[in-house]
């Protein structure tokens, strides 16, 4: 083996097998999605462990949201939801991950049986009659009297929990 330099034009062309001129294997970094890739590709391997997975996910994006829109009342759940939305509609939007986390899934799926209307005709509901409180509560400033009344009353916190319990089985069930 030689160890000067090699003279030979062509890299890889060597016949002197000279240490400049092997070819060296090309080392990837992985990256961190690369790694969550290759995580839930070794995860997921039948359906029924898709469907848990993804219901798993929804679980905890649904915590995220319960957690983000928890107020005592409903004036206050309306208050700190108006602080998204004053802020940017795209926010107010981004903190219902939920909704676009099961359209993600619908669309990756192809899955979009009644289960999976339900969810998102609930999910589009609940949006719009948040949309819709804050529009006449800070926008128009005229609350009718049965709205009034309703606003102070206090919410139990398992009321939050209610997309917690309803929507990850309900996808569960739409994708087993």
């Amino acid at each position: 083996m030689a160890t000067k330099e090699c003279s030979t034009p062509e890299r890889g062309a060597c016949v002197h097998d000279c240490q400049s001129c092997r070819v060296k294997p090309i080392i990837f970094k992985r990256t961190q999605v690369d790694i969550v890739s290759h995580f839930i590709q070794s995860w997921v391997k039948s359906g029924m462990e898709y469907a848990l997975t993804v219901s798993l996910i929804l679980l905890i994006l649904e915590l995220f949201e319960a957690m983000m829109q928890y107020a005592p009342t409903l004036a206050d759940v309306t208050a700190r939801l108006y602080k998204w939305y004053h802020k940017n509609i795209f926010l107010f939007f981004l903190i219902h991950p939920t909704f676009y986390f099961v359209l993600y899934v619908v669309m990756e799926t192809g899955v979009l049986n009644a289960s999976m209307i339900i969810i998102i005709a609930m999910k589009v509901f609940d949006i719009f009659y948040k949309l819709e409180l804050i529009r006449s509560i800070y926008l128009k400033r005229s609350i009718p009297d049965d709205l009034a009344a309703m606003l102070s009353w206090h919410i139990p916190q398992w009321a939050f929990l209610t997309g917690v319990t309803l929507y990850p089985p309900l996808l569960y069930y739409a994708l087993h």
